[in-house]
């Protein structure tokens, strides 16, 4: 973080500005996240389609319907 702050200062315009990118008090938190642990974990997927055609010589008919739900990444 410091250090995207420092190249942020670097640009024209920006460099009287503190805290560039990060506030102070995201700078000095102790949060420290795993992401790829986040994002790599497994996640629950449902996906589910329905569809009918039908119909005459002079008329066709087609229904679908659909449904997608996904918990997760």
């Amino acid at each position: 973080m410091n250090l995207a702050n420092a190249l942020y200062k670097e640009i024209k315009g920006r460099e009287n500005q503190e805290y560039a990118v990060y506030t102070k008090s995201q700078l000095e938190s102790d949060v420290n996240t795993d992401w790829i642990k986040e994002t790599m974990r497994n996640s629950i997927l449902q996906n589910h389609n329905l569809q009918f055609s039908g119909g005459g010589e002079k008329t066709k008919v087609l229904t679908s319907l659909g449904y997608f739900d996904q918990k997760g990444f």
